[in-house]
């Protein structure tokens, strides 16, 4: 895939202008490979606390933690600077080892439901908040807890459930202001945010409004008709709030996990409804009869596991056989979505230029650029761009690539949250880039013969 020439110098952009010619197109097979792809898929439940293995977590396919921070030990107290530093050391693991979490706070961990009045809540999320926020980066997105059992917004001992508004104000006032913020059921997230009443729309996804951070996770998945109380128990209603589930999921991230067998748990209704919801995450641990339901009827690993979230396929890529050192250089990159849902926190989309396996050009693609938008539904994707050609000392062979890194720049130079996609092949673990293997000579510009030190980087 790579080329093999040596580069004699280090190549910078300079504003030129020239047109290419002749060009090929390359085609690329699918592959169904288990991918392990940042913020999605099956997440492995564990506890925010320095005595858990994450690199091991990591090593078992996992990318995504349900990261419970419990502080059930703290009701009308302040929370401990032991207890601080055990989170924060947690969320050096989680980094550490190539993961993201899916943060829950929460007072109790049974059916309880003992939680903070709102003043000391307010303290606790104080006392945390200086965590979340630097380390934001490994925070895939926010599940809300806080009231009542579990965190799940029923039996609350201070009755937040009954009046949750003041808790979700907390939530926005002391969260990471750009992360999601799941709800437990459809029913809080209307009476919070009213998209039942007014959908989010194209322009307003993705702005940072408190209605486009609230979405709906269901820790009750295909337990019931109505997933054990998740959706109302009339079937109108109920067909009314799942309808407004599929729109919504469009923007914001949705999932949870299953707790309980049923007429529902089945294949051919979770997999219908998984992908009508945009699923991307599920518990792998919870409930057991149901997964060992999906893996008996044949869904669990190339429906969950593949579909879960985004998957991308390389279709084609064309460049040009040829190009001169500041030549204006055309290209169209063809792909689709084959899972379920987007991708849904930002993230680049670059274009890289190698030669002798080494990044000598990069360039950020914003044409039709935002994996946000790249739905399933949306079938094939084209990026077609123009860009600037690097300039040459000579005449070299080079070959491209896409990168889809982190967006935070802690993360954007880590392999590990850098997205690869489903074509056999493709992928270069060092770089964290997908090879599109597309062989150009790259022409000197006669224009500039001068020879370009490494010092002028």
């Amino acid at each position: 895939m790579y080329t093999r020439n040596t580069c004699h110098s280090v190549l910078i952009f300079l504003a030129c202008m020239a047109v290419s010619v002749s060009a090929s197109i390359e085609n690329y097979t699918s592959s169904n490979d288990v991918l392990l792809n940042p913020e999605r898929g099956l997440y492995y439940p564990c506890e925010m606390t320095d005595e858990i293995d994450f690199e091991d977590i990591r090593r078992q396919g996992y990318t995504l933690c349900y990261s419970s921070i419990i502080i059930k030990d703290f009701l009308s107290d302040y929370i401990s600077l032991e207890f601080l530093a055990e989170t924060q050391c947690a969320f050096e693991g989680l980094r550490k080892a190539g993961l993201k979490g899916i943060v829950r706070i929460i007072y109790e961990n049974n059916s309880g439901g003992k939680d903070a009045n709102l003043k000391w809540m307010e303290i606790h999320l104080q006392h945390l908040q200086p965590i979340l926020q630097e380390n934001s980066d490994v925070i895939a997105w926010f599940q809300a807890g806080l009231i009542g059992a579990w965190g799940e917004w029923h039996a609350s001992t201070n009755k937040h459930h009954e009046n949750p508004k003041p808790v979700w104000d907390l939530m926005l006032k002391y969260f990471p202001s750009d992360k999601f913020i799941a709800i437990r059921t459809p029913r809080f997230v209307n009476k919070l945010e009213g998209l039942n009443k007014k959908p989010l729309t194209d322009e307003e996804a993705f702005s940072g409004t408190p209605r486009a951070r609230i979405t709906h996770h269901n820790d009750c998945w295909v337990a019931s008709d109505t997933d054990t109380g998740t959706y109302p128990e009339d079937p109108n209603e109920r067909a009314i709030e799942k309808k407004q589930i599929s729109h919504d999921t469009k923007f914001a991230p949705w999932g949870g996990e299953t707790c309980s067998p049923s007429d529902r748990s089945n294949c051919e209704t979770a997999v219908a409804e998984a992908k009508r919801f945009h699923a991307t995450y599920l518990n792998t641990k919870y409930h057991p009869d149901v997964i060992q339901e999906f893996k008996d009827g044949g869904c669990w690993e190339s429906e969950f596991v593949n579909k879960l979230g985004y998957r991308f396929e390389l279709l084609s890529s064309e460049f040009p056989d040829t190009i001169s050192a500041c030549e204006n250089l055309t290209f169209t990159i063809k792909l689709k979505n084959v899972g379920w849902a987007p991708v849904y926190n930002p993230r680049p989309v670059l274009l890289r230029v190698l030669c002798q396996d080494h990044v000598i050009a990069e360039y950020r693609l914003t044409k039709n650029a935002d994996p946000r938008r790249w739905l399933p539904e949306k079938g094939i994707i084209i990026l077609h761009e123009t860009v600037k050609a690097p300039q040459a000392d000579g005449d070299h062979e080079i070959s491209f690539a896409i990168c889809l890194p982190d967006n935070d720049e802690n993360l954007k130079n880590r392999p590990e949250f850098s997205i690869r996609f489903a074509n056999p092949d493709v992928w270069d673990d060092n770089s964290g880039h997908n090879i599109l293997s597309n062989n150009c000579i790259l022409k000197s510009n006669p224009v500039d013969k001068q020879p370009i030190r490494e010092n002028q980087l």
